[in-house]
């Protein structure tokens, strides 16, 4: 994750990122694990965000992992 456009992203969410990426499906971590990451945490444990939105994140992270295939 280099170059320009990964500038101005925080080394938390560039964490997250490179773990949700991560080649090899059985290193990935669960959407239990990458909702415990403090990019996550920041935005989940925000008032802003709903239940509907948590949920919805969830959902796109287990899609992500079951049908990745790097």
């Amino acid at each position: 994750m280099y170059g320009t456009k990964w500038v101005k992203v925080s080394r938390s969410a560039t964490d997250f990122v490179k773990m949700c990426l991560n080649k090899n499906a059985q290193e990935r971590p669960f959407v239990e694990d990458l909702f415990e990451h403090e990019f996550i945490k920041k935005w989940v444990d925000n008032p802003v965000i709903s239940a509907d939105t948590e949920l919805h994140i969830s959902e796109n992270i287990m899609a992500f992992r079951n049908d990745s295939i790097l």
